[in-house]
């Protein structure tokens, strides 16, 4: 499925590596800066 068939689809850290080319860290610089979505809490030990 492609993420713009449902753009309100929550996907996998796994997934996001595979169409975004920037590392976990430069990521999560971009959401500080509110640059990036910011990953969503689906557990007390799983964000997404």
């Amino acid at each position: 499925m492609i993420a713009s068939q449902n753009p309100d689809r929550i996907i996998s850290a796994k997934e996001r590596r595979s169409m975004i080319p920037y590392s976990d860290m430069q990521i999560w610089r971009l959401e500080k800066a509110q640059k990036f979505p910011p990953r969503i809490q689906l557990g007390p030990n799983r964000v997404s």
